[in-house]
């Protein structure tokens, strides 16, 4: 699922994403059939992602189940036939090609 929240501060970002993650996994330990899912984070950049990890880390002790990726992974992974010549670089999402509508996490 997705969650949008709203802080000035980002360390209020990192402890209100601990919580969603905690949720989600919680809701997950709930269902045998979900043993094996994923929660997607899309951080901005590689340094928000080592940081992510490791306050995840010290949260939960270890990292089960959570995938990080680039919006450009994501979307290839969840069906956007991307552009070739647009290979890394931003895409509009006018520029996409949908042949399922992605699921959104």
């Amino acid at each position: 699922m997705i969650h949008t929240i709203y802080c000035n501060v980002y360390e209020g970002l990192e402890a209100a994403l601990a919580e969603n993650v905690f949720q989600d996994l919680e809701a997950m330990a709930g269902d045998p059939s979900r043993i094996f899912e994923k929660i997607e984070i899309i951080p901005a950049s590689s340094a928000i992602e080592d940081r992510l990890a490791r306050s995840l880390a010290d949260k939960f002790s270890i990292l089960p189940g959570i995938r990080f990726c680039s919006i450009f992974d994501w979307l290839t992974f969840h069906g956007c036939n991307l552009p070739s010549r647009l290979h890394r670089h931003f895409v509009g999402l006018a520029d996409l090609e949908y042949p399922q509508k992605p699921k959104i996490l």
